[in-house]
Order: structure tokens, then sequence, then C-alpha cells
């Protein structure tokens, strides 16, 4: 059977797209800004980080096109331009909130 190529690679860049949401600071902002769009400070305090931290994760967000920032005033709001990638995340979170049982118990295998 023929492999089809056209989906391997948007597989790799499926695998790419996981890896880079798959920091917790990196989803945690996500999930902040499918509330709202927010400035760093503002992510700063509610995901109790320094913002330095905070701007470099949403460098990398931004650099793979999954934030985008728009200025006002003095500061810069940063928002998910892409429906798609909102209804991945929102889809995300409601797994994991009706789920979250299974979820929890990831991991334990490492500590037995």
């Amino acid at each position: 059977m023929q492999q089809n190529t056209s989906f391997i690679h948007n597989v790799d860049n499926l695998a790419r797209f996981l890896e880079l949401i798959g920091n917790p600071i990196r989803l945690e902002i996500l999930f902040c800004l499918l509330e709202r769009p927010c400035c760093v400070c503002e992510l700063s305090s509610k995901l109790n980080q320094r913002q330095p931290c905070i701007s470099q994760h949403l460098m990398r967000l931004r650099q793979a096109g999954l934030v985008t920032p728009q200025r006002e005033g003095w500061s810069k709001y940063y928002s998910i331009p892409s429906k798609s990638v909102k209804k991945y995340l929102l889809c995300l979170q409601k797994s994991w909130q009706e789920e979250g049982e299974l979820f929890n118990s990831f991991g334990d295998e490492e500590n037995e």
C-alpha cells in the first residue's frame, strides 16, 4: 500500500503543534486567551509567573502563528486569531473537565 505523503506531512505538523502547546505555561496562556485578549502583565498575574517568562512563551506562540498581538496604548494585548485553534482548545478543555479522572492518572506509572 502506498503511503500518502501529504497526510504524513500533516501528521508531522500536528506533532509539532502538540509539542508546542504541550508546555504547561503555554497551555495555560492559551486557555486564558480563550476567555479574552490579555497583556503580558495580566497573564503574569493570573499564572503567577514572571513577565519575562510569559513574554518568552508568547514569543514562541506568536512565531507559530497561534497568537497575535494588538497594541493598545503602551500595552500589547494577545489573542488567538484562528477559529480552528480556539475550537481545538475548547474541545481539549471540555474533554479535560469531563474526563478529568482519566487524565489525572497520566504519569502514575512513572511514580510506581
